[in-house]
């Protein structure tokens, strides 16, 4: 997650913008250790599923080729 978060403020994958106020979305863990993205400015918070993590995933190892 914080690869993909890099990546896009480099302007190399699409930006993640927080879908309430346009801000930028942070990664963390719970204390289950499942990741989600939040952002600070509205406290808009979401967990990351599979499919979400598998496009992800796949933009980033397009970057890498």
């Amino acid at each position: 997650m914080s690869k993909y978060l890099t990546l896009a403020r480099e302007g190399l994958v699409p930006q993640m913008d927080c879908p309430l106020d346009q801000g930028l979305l942070f990664a963390n863990t719970d204390e289950e250790d499942q990741v989600f993205i939040y952002c600070l400015s509205c406290n808009y918070k979401k967990y990351i599923g599979i499919h979400l993590y598998e496009n992800m995933k796949g933009l980033i190892n397009a970057v890498k080729k």
